[in-house]
């Protein structure tokens, strides 16, 4: 009976979508046929970590976007009553607050990971190259986000940012100006940061952590070994030295997530 609901689904809804939509075959590709060396260690559950934070970091900002004033003389008083009167507004401002340390500790030690393992030497380099790229979205991201509440230091960070960029010998004055949008750290420029933490900056990082998994899943995972499972394969093309990521590996990064998740809620 089980096996017939089955075959109805596969030659039914989902057969109507992946004529429609490669589902099956990106599911297969990327995760269940997707073979990976057989001893990866707990450093890797970082990687999936990092991705679980950007999730938790989207739904949380989108909910407090909800409430939030992009607006010099009602930002601050917008935090306050996401803090004070929204329901559970301040479980989900810590949560945001929080996750953004959280992002970047399991970021850094994913990057650990990869300098220790060698995962920069070839054939990774460009995966090496979109990890930088997203660290420093991530740097911008954070900025942005820490001038929104707009109090004192807050201010004051813009101040000494904005300054640094207007140090830059000839183009430094027009570009300084042309972030803030004023000649004055002023409303225009709380809504420039804005526009750049809510919608530039993270359409730039979800498209360059999209770029990064395809060029892990390209070449394939670097492991503690160094071994090539991609070099060795049998008949069908299926690596000797590899072992499907899921369900193996999904499992023990669920098991990885619990645990964040149980730290992550304490520190919360």
């Amino acid at each position: 009976m089980g096996a017939e609901r089955t075959d109805k689904w596969q030659g039914g809804i989902l057969g109507w979508i992946d004529d429609r939509f490669p589902l099956s075959s990106m599911w297969n590709e990327h995760l269940a046929k997707y073979y990976a060396p057989k001893n990866f260690n707990f450093w890797y559950f970082f990687g999936s970590l990092a991705l679980l934070v950007l999730v938790i970091q989207i739904v949380s900002g989108i909910f407090l976007t909800m409430n939030f004033k992009p607006d010099a003389e009602r930002a601050f008083a917008s935090v306050e009553y996401i803090m004070r009167d929204v329901e559970w507004g301040w479980l989900i401002r810590y949560i945001h607050s929080t996750g953004a340390s959280a992002f970047f500790i399991v970021v850094y030690l994913h990057m650990f990971r990869g300098m220790l393992y060698g995962s920069y030497q070839k054939p990774r380099e460009l995966i090496w190259i979109f990890g930088c790229m997203i660290y420093l979205a991530l740097m911008a991201e954070a900025f942005f986000g820490y001038l929104l509440p707009w109090g004192q230091m807050s201010f004051w960070g813009a101040q000494v940012i904005v300054n640094l960029f207007a140090a830059m010998p000839i183009i430094g004055e027009d570009l300084s100006v042309w972030i803030r949008g004023d000649y004055v750290i002023a409303d225009a420029t709380l809504n420039r940061f804005f526009a750049f933490h809510v919608v530039a900056v993270p359409l730039v990082l979800i498209g360059l952590v999209v770029a990064h998994i395809l060029a892990l899943h390209e070449v394939g995972s670097n492991n503690p070994d160094g071994v090539e499972i991609k070099k060795k394969k049998d008949a069908n093309g299926i690596p000797l030295d590899g072992i499907p990521y899921h369900p193996y590996y999904t499992v023990k990064d669920i098991v990885g997530v619990v645990v964040f998740l149980i730290f992550f809620a304490i520190v919360v």
